[in-house]
């Protein structure tokens, strides 16, 4: 006896094609299934990018500087401070907040979910 599955067939056609995407059409040749038909779109893979305003900053301790980041096609995943004992990061509404906690150097990377990574170098002065 031939297994089940190996008896079911499946035909697709495209059915809309735009800049950034097509449209597939899978009909479903077995008459057992209770769902003739469905459709899904595939999308164009995105050119993602990354931009910070500023890649360098000087604050003074106890004060907050601010970094607008962009991006396109992406979000940011991650912003991280490498030294914690120096500068305290966050994001809102894409932009970065950095709290100067301690005089000395740190950097704060930024990763976006497609995997771009950037540096802001900080500095916190008296």
């Amino acid at each position: 006896k031939i297994h089940d599955s190996l008896k079911m067939g499946v035909k697709c056609k495209i059915t809309k094609t735009t800049k950034n995407s097509f449209t597939v059409k899978i009909n479903n040749i077995n008459p057992y299934k209770s769902i003739p038909e469905f459709y899904f779109e595939i999308k164009k893979a995105s050119n993602p990018k990354m931009t910070l305003e500023k890649t360098g900053l000087v604050i003074k301790k106890g004060k907050k500087g601010k970094v607008k980041v962009t991006v396109k096609n992406d979000s940011v995943k991650s912003v991280k401070s490498k030294n914690t004992e120096i500068a305290k990061v966050s994001l809102k509404d894409k932009v970065i907040i950095i709290k100067a906690l301690k005089k000395g150097k740190t950097e704060i990377k930024v990763k976006s979910k497609s995997g771009i990574s950037k540096t802001i170098k900080v500095k916190v002065i008296s």
